[in-house]
């Protein structure tokens, strides 16, 4: 069996999935391990690069946009790694960073899943690991603290800055490794999820299933971060709001749901309102106020399904 299968998904990001692949070859040493690029029907050079400069990939080409969800199951029904990695195009690799996760996985026969360091740019730290969607995050979210609170509590936390793997709720879908067993007990990610929180929702079925998720900061890679969500701002906002919500209707209470649908309920109002009254262009704040306005009505009920 392979050792590692590794999944990317890629839409329109040629140049970042190019270094994306090259760092993978570099810094992926003593191995044996796949690579499964699914396209969702790019229409940049994406598809022509892969098949010229990295003929030993296997390709699978989406004829439109299919989410992340959706392209990351197509890619893994063809693997055959004993651990499958979830890796976005615009991530690059450090050191041994794969090599390493799946000793840790080897070594730790309690965790299912587990998740890297993940950096920015300019080797700052980034998000990638955290609680379960709920109503106090949505609160912090609702009155503009979540990037704040959350970056203080990362920064406070003294394991981030050792060298032993700790358990947590989620780790992102950026670059996220499971083990094969695991999938085949809880299945693909749900593809209800356009975008954003599948993995969060994969992490805490494989909690229920007996399967704890760790976070690994002795391992590390570079997250450019979004950009292909950059380019359609009305599909990156709805698909928050609905993914959101979906988790909450999969895995909380009638009245959990409830408050949560009033919270965001609250928030769009003011965003729709304070979007009327800032410097963006006309064009933006007509994409910004039609996604709001189509997740106001999906958080009411009176929307059953995301027009991306």
């Amino acid at each position: 069996m392979i050792d590692l299968s590794i999944i990317i998904v890629n839409f329109n990001t040629c140049e970042l999935l190019k270094n994306c692949l090259d760092s993978v070859y570099l810094h992926t040493k003593d191995l044996n391990f796949e690579i499964i690029v699914v396209d969702n029907a790019s229409s940049d050079n994406s598809l022509l690069t892969v098949k010229e400069k990295f003929p030993h990939v296997k390709l699978i080409e989406n004829s439109k946009n299919v989410g992340f969800a959706r392209a990351n199951n197509q890619g893994i029904e063809i693997s055959t790694g004993k651990y499958i990695l979830l890796l976005n195009s615009d991530t690059l690799l450090i050191n041994n960073v794969l090599p390493n996760l799946v000793a840790l996985l080897e070594k730790k026969q309690n965790f299912g899943i587990v998740g890297p360091q993940v950096l920015n740019e300019d080797k700052s730290l980034q998000f990638s690991f955290g609680n379960f969607p709920g109503i106090q995050a949505e609160l912090e979210r609702t009155f503009l603290l979540e990037n704040r609170l959350t970056r203080k509590r990362m920064l406070n936390d003294k394991r981030i800055f050792a060298q032993d793997a700790f358990p947590v709720n989620w780790v992102s879908g950026c670059c996220l490794m499971i083990r094969r067993n695991v999938y085949e007990k809880i299945g693909g990610l749900d593809e209800q999820f356009f975008l954003f929180n599948e993995e969060a929702d994969w992490c805490l079925r494989a909690l229920k299933a007996g399967w704890p998720t760790c976070y690994d900061p002795g391992s590390q890679i570079i997250h450019y971060g979004g950009k292909s969500t950059q380019k359609n701002y009305y599909t990156f906002v709805l698909s928050r709001y609905h993914s959101r919500l979906l988790f909450i209707k999969k895995h909380y209470s009638p009245l959990v749901q409830f408050l949560f649908r009033c919270i965001v309920v609250f928030a769009l109002y003011i965003r729709i309102i304070l979007t009327l009254f800032t410097f963006f262009n006309a064009k933006e704040r007509k994409q910004r106020n039609s996604a709001y306005k189509y997740a106001l009505l999906l958080h009411l009920g009176l929307k059953q399904k995301v027009a991306f």
